[in-house]
């Protein structure tokens, strides 16, 4: 699974989840923790010393665990926390997981410089290592594997007055041909400090790997970059300074058609193109408030999707502005709609004016007007009003009728992994404007219903 995030122009690949939440303990825990041990070792099965060894209670996707995003993940996955330790000198360790209730799956991740992460990289992931362990029990892993990484990355984000910035987010990415790779991502540390294991060496992508791009992000800073981590000599990527400006501030009300204030309505300021977004939520008193932000033309757009309210607004930003009063208008949506119900989903075509409403990149697609009661159950993430599924497998759709049709393509296709259909879907939340991609696993039933859709919506007589 992936994000790409399209940001400042440059489609950089991101994802996060939140870490070090505590995660609730059931009633009735055993006093007795769970046992884990295993051993880490490279290819030629040698052990690695000192890697750094995590496990995910209860399991995620732990190309996310070190990230600091809060709402994605976590509503899918529930709350967990991160336990860690550190392999010996023979590669071997072992970890102590207290506070299960029962039986309890888990993941793990491993670390150590010159190598890739257990986890794998965002665009190819790697090992999903996930098993189940018990209180009381000792359970031993299978060995954890290691494959070299082309380069090691590690360095320090600081502010203008060179203050370390935590909790920062760190977007990895790479060219490969005319696209975009996510490689990694990950947090700063309290100190400022972080590291990339993933960058994949040059010769895996023999003339097709362009630059390496890292962003570094932060709600109440403007974005900074290391645009080439390739062009830079061995030393010099062990030792990357970032500074982030603060830029300006912007605040103000959101007040719904009628001129009440409106909570929980998504504010947006960008550039031309989407570049340089800042994004908050407003508070119960329809209250926002964004830092970070790039002086200049701006605009400013306010939406909410439970009031199908929204309004956009050109704004220079010649210095900070505290009292910038945002009153929605109705979203207008076409007249002649036809949602169709797709796997417990109410889909429908984008048109011109579905992606002025919802503010979408997408000019084509399946756009998401209801997820259903049970979007979970598709374990493709978090499903939500507005997002457009734009792919399956290898291949675009533009509407509900191919997004159908090209899910029952791929159901016998060679793009098919472990019984599961690529797709791709847009996204819109406070952090992130992007693409996921996901893996669907579809059930007899699904595929009935599938097959029965498709007849109805394929304009050609059978």
């Amino acid at each position: 699974m992936g994000f790409s995030r399209r940001v400042a122009g440059a489609g950089a690949v991101i994802a996060a989840v939140v870490v070090g939440l505590p995660m609730a303990v059931a009633l009735g825990a055993d006093d007795r923790p769970a046992i884990l041990k295993g051993r880490v070792t490279d290819e030629a099965h040698a052990p690695l010393a000192d890697a750094r060894i995590l496990v995910a209670v209860p399991a995620i996707d732990m190309r996310f665990a070190d990230t600091d995003m809060t709402g994605r993940l976590a509503r899918a996955a529930g709350t967990f926390r991160l336990v860690e330790t550190r392999a010996d000198s023979k590669g071997e360790y072992r970890l102590t997981i207290p506070g299960l209730s029962g039986r309890t799956s888990i993941s793990i991740d491993a670390k150590k410089p010159g190598f890739r992460r257990l986890s794998g990289t965002l665009m190819a992931g790697g090992d999903d290592r996930h098993l189940d362990v018990r209180p009381g029990e000792t359970t031993e892993a299978a060995p954890l594997l290691l494959k070299p990484a082309g380069l090691h990355v590690k360095g320090v984000v600081v502010d203008e007055q060179g203050k370390p910035i935590p909790a920062l987010e760190i977007n990895a990415s790479v060219m490969i041909g005319k696209g975009v790779g996510g490689v990694e991502v990950t947090t700063t540390r309290a100190d400022g400090t972080f590291e990339i294991f993933n960058y994949p060496p040059k010769a895996d992508y023999p003339g097709k790997l362009g630059k390496g791009r890292i962003t570094f992000t932060h709600p109440d800073y403007i974005e900074n970059s290391v645009d080439d981590i390739y062009a830079l000599d061995p030393a010099a990527r062990e030792s990357v300074r970032v500074v982030l400006p603060a830029g300006r501030r912007l605040s103000g009300t959101v007040l719904d058609n009628d001129g009440k204030p409106v909570a929980g309505a998504l504010v947006e300021a960008s550039r031309k193109g989407g570049a340089d977004r800042k994004a908050t939520l407003t508070d119960a008193a329809g209250k926002f408030a964004l830092r970070g932000l790039v002086g200049g033309i701006s605009a400013v757009t306010a939406r909410s999707l439970k009031l199908h309210q929204a309004r956009s607004l050109p704004i220079a930003l010649n210095g900070d502005r505290p009292d910038l009063e945002i009153q929605l208008r109705p979203m207008v949506l076409p007249a002649n709609l036809k949602p169709q119900a797709v796997l417990g989903m109410r889909l429908a075509d984008v048109t011109p004016e579905i992606q002025a409403a919802y503010g979408l990149f997408n000019d084509r697609g399946a756009i998401i007007l209801d997820p259903g009661e049970d979007p979970g159950r598709l374990a493709i993430g978090d499903l939500e009003e507005g997002n457009v599924f734009w792919m399956v497998g290898q291949t675009r759709v533009g509407s509900v009728r191919e997004f159908v049709n090209q899910l029952l393509s791929e159901v016998n296709g060679p793009n098919v992994a472990g019984g599961k259909i690529r797709v791709v879907y847009s996204f819109r939340t406070v952090d992130f404007v992007g693409s996921s991609t996901q893996y669907m696993k579809l059930t007899p039933e699904d595929l009935k219903e599938l097959k029965a859709l498709a007849e109805r919506l394929d304009p050609e007589p059978r």
